[in-house]
């Protein structure tokens, strides 16, 4: 802990001293950014959402993070609409304590939504969606214990609800409850995936001290609604316990309709038509069904909602659906989820990265391309 704290105050004082080296100053009230850089410790839980993992929890993780953004202030449209939220991005270090899970270090874009000013005091909603490297992933021979995460390189999917102080113009005081999951979205098992539950306290420091300046593009622009047509096409793969540990691809097509109604929010509703090899393979090793003549089909058809959000060329999606076509049911598997990352361009083109999960669990990662009509 004592070496935490040093590191935490070194990364201040390097802040601090450099300012004009890291980023760029500009004096004018109407700035179009602003940035912060900061840093905080932690320290939480390990949560227990499987039978396989409890004999692993037996110890509080720590960690620190370190981070920097810019503050927006209205430039662009979207920036008005969701109350001048800040774009940054962050390292992330969790120590378990316990050296069969070992240590997590993770990087991430963020995005930190306002949704209370007062005074000297804002409440604000954190996610953000990177990477990470696990030091002490499963292994079968050496690590056999770890279920929560069997492979080197994993996703990060991290919330937080957190309450700044405003100390002074430049001094901010934070502190935060988060939960940060990582794990390979099921593309080498055991994979349960970690979840760590955190209470964090630290410190932000703003270049500029100028009182910003919030503009509000928004007025005049017509709030237009369309209905448009979207075809997506994702593929992923998938590792099964009961052969051994081999990988299998799945196939996605997806159709919906999405009703954008402003230049910031969507809704989707449609449909979800899977091709999964790995269920294809374990319909034929399930040894209830060596005695049917005909097997049942491994193709499944899900119906779907969901919400998209705009960040200008950016896109978050959030999407719940329910299988109406899914001959061979596997326990739990009727609802499924789906958050979606996008890149759009010239407004009907789109590549994505998606992780497709039935509640806690994950089932697998979407790789997919899009064309919206």
């Amino acid at each position: 802990m004592a070496q935490l704290k040093l590191k935490f105050f070194l990364v201040l004082i390097l802040f601090q001293l450099f300012p004009k080296l890291l980023f760029p100053q500009n004096q004018e009230i109407g700035r179009k950014y602003n940035y912060t850089v900061g840093a905080h410790l932690f320290g939480g839980m390990i949560l227990n959402i499987s039978e396989s993992v409890g004999h692993l929890i037996r110890s509080h993780p720590t960690g620190f993070e370190v981070y920097a953004h810019l503050n927006t202030y209205g430039n662009k449209p979207w920036e008005a609409y969701f109350n001048y939220p800040d774009l940054g991005f962050a390292i992330n270090y969790v120590e378990t304590h316990n050296p069969e899970i070992g240590q997590v270090i993770s990087l991430f874009p963020y995005i930190n939504f306002y949704f209370l000013r007062a005074g000297r005091f804002q409440v604000y909603y954190h996610g953000g969606v990177g990477t990470g490297i696990a030091t002490k992933p499963y292994e079968r021979e050496n690590n056999n214990k770890n279920t929560f995460i069997s492979s080197r390189f994993n996703f990060t999917l991290q919330t937080r609800l957190g309450l700044k102080f405003l100390y002074s113009p430049r001094i901010t005081l934070n502190t935060s409850l988060s939960l940060t999951h990582s794990s390979n979205g099921s593309y080498k098992s055991p994979n349960n995936g970690l979840n760590v539950v955190s209470v964090d306290l630290g410190l932000w420091y703003t270049f500029n001290s100028i009182k910003p300046y919030y503009k509000n593009p928004l007025s005049g622009i017509p709030n237009t609604r369309k209905l448009r047509l979207n075809v997506v096409l994702a593929f992923g793969m998938k590792e099964l316990d009961e052969d051994k540990g081999n990988k299998y691809p799945s196939y996605t097509l997806q159709t919906y309709g999405d009703l954008q109604i402003n230049s910031s929010r969507a809704f989707h509703f449609g449909f979800d038509f899977f091709s999964n090899m790995a269920i294809k393979k374990r319909i034929r090793l399930d040894p209830s069904l060596k005695s049917q003549k005909r097997l049942p089909d491994h193709k499944r058809i899900g119906l779907i909602i969901g919400h998209e959000v705009f960040f200008d060329q950016v896109s978050f999606v959030t999407q719940i659906g329910t299988y109406i076509y899914n001959p061979y049911k596997m326990g739990g598997e009727l609802i499924y989820q789906r958050i979606r990352l996008k890149y759009n361009w010239k407004d009907k083109y789109s590549i994505s990265v998606a992780l497709k999960a039935h509640r806690s669990k994950a089932d697998n990662v979407e790789w997919g391309i899009a064309y919206r009509l």
